[in-house]
């Protein structure tokens, strides 16, 4: 619990480095590319369920074409599930694009979020390598900030606005003037 606490006494928002290399090796574990021979299975039950009355010498071709080329797709697009799934989107055997964009789409929330986990690692590794500034970066930015101050002024504070003097004070000498005025 106090390895995200710094020696500075603050609390670390950031998940911890370590954390980060666990869930990005659970995510590249997901993505695991299928197999030759889950891929070609997984083409065949399409056939039986799109094809229709398509040949089977033509869905043998096509599952020995189609296969090689999507044996990058993760296993995980190759399931029962999304198998069912592409049998309701596809009326008739698919394109090999429009086949390829369908099995992208299963496993496109992962490849984001690898994509995303990969970039904040990056970016907390070169925060640990950063070093602190020396001391002559210290005073050469003391020196900066000095002179940048003196530019502008100096640190004085500007003295408060001035209250306007009213032109009409009640009961001062010229509203006694103008009431004498009006009495004679």
């Amino acid at each position: 619990m106090t390895d995200n606490i710094p020696s500075t006494g603050t609390v670390s928002f950031k998940p911890p480095l370590n954390s980060l290399r666990v869930r990005i090796a659970a995510l590249e574990r997901r993505l695991v590319p299928a197999e030759g021979s889950t891929v070609s299975k997984w083409l065949a039950s399409l056939g039986v369920l799109v094809a229709g009355n398509m040949p089977v010498a033509d869905a043998k071709v096509k599952i020995a074409i189609y296969a090689p080329g999507l044996v990058e797709v993760p296993a995980r697009a190759f399931t029962r599930a999304t198998l069912y799934e592409a049998g309701r989107r596809f009326k008739w055997w698919p394109s090999f694009a429009e086949l390829s964009e369908f099995l992208a789409e299963q496993s496109r929330d992962d490849r984001e979020d690898l994509a995303r986990l990969q970039e904040q690692r990056e970016q907390d590794e070169r925060d640990e390598q950063r070093q602190e500034p020396t001391p002559e970066e210290r005073s050469e930015i003391g020196e900066m900030v000095a002179d940048t101050l003196r530019r502008l002024g100096g640190t004085r504070r500007r003295p408060p606005p001035r209250r306007p003097t009213p032109i009409h004070v009640p009961g001062g000498p010229g509203e006694r003037a103008a009431q004498a005025a009006c009495w004679r």
